[in-house]
């Protein structure tokens, strides 16, 4: 009698033991069933792809194209020597430099717009004293979504893979017959960081036939080897 309790009971334990091992698979199958399929949002050049159910990522952010150019930052409040040629197209070398960068949502001069921020540059250009008009060329590119195929002017500010066209204004400070002391504002989204100014020999600039009305200018025509490139960010 006692074996058949004992066999019995080695019965149930047995049994006992197989649901459970079925009961946890089952529990692991159950927990490694996604609890949604992925709806995936495209990268863009400050995140990378991102479920906008439940925000996981996957990747990288797209890398900036201004990197594949091969061209090096200069630093603010270091003074360059800059090509550029005065008005009847003959060239000349003189100096900028970028003081300071500075970030505002807006003031008297720069008017303010809810969402974003001005980023301006002071900047001095100095040249030795002459009658001729001194040129300047410089302006703003994209330092995410920029190469050198990019329409010229490029006022655009890419950021999270939204386009957004760049207000600027140019306040003067100072100007006199050698020197030449501004500043160049940009009113991007809040936060974007991708603001390059350039200094280009505007030489490249005037040869161009604008009256043409076929003439399509890029960055390729008007940057070369001695363009200057500053990123505006803080």
């Amino acid at each position: 009698m006692s074996k058949k309790i004992f066999s019995m009971g080695g019965i149930v334990i047995i049994l006992g033991i197989a649901l459970f091992m079925l009961t946890g698979c089952g529990s692991e199958e159950a927990e490694s069933v996604p609890s949604h399929i992925h709806n995936w949002s495209e990268a863009n050049y400050q995140e990378p792809k991102t479920c906008v159910e439940c925000d996981e990522t996957e990747g990288e952010p797209i890398p900036p194209k201004f990197l594949s150019l091969g061209y090096k930052f200069s630093e603010v409040s270091v003074t360059y020597p800059y090509k550029s040629c005065y008005q009847d197209k003959s060239k000349v070398t003189g100096q900028t430099t970028v003081k300071d960068v500075r970030v505002t949502p807006g003031d008297d001069y720069y008017e303010a717009k809810e969402g974003y921020e001005w980023v301006i540059a002071t900047c001095v250009v100095e040249v030795e004293a002459n009658p001729k008009q001194f040129q300047i060329g410089f302006d703003k590119i994209d330092y995410y979504s920029c190469d050198l195929n990019t329409v010229f002017p490029a006022r655009i500010a890419n950021y999270y893979g939204v386009d957004y066209e760049v207000e600027s204004k140019i306040k003067t400070l100072q100007s006199t017959g050698t020197v030449l002391e501004f500043e160049t504002g940009y009113l991007v989204p809040k936060g974007y960081d991708g603001v390059i100014l350039i200094f280009f020999n505007d030489y490249n600039n005037m040869i161009i036939d604008y009256t043409n009305p076929d003439t399509i200018v890029t960055f390729d025509d008007i940057i070369d080897e001695d363009t200057l490139f500053f990123r505006l960010k803080k």
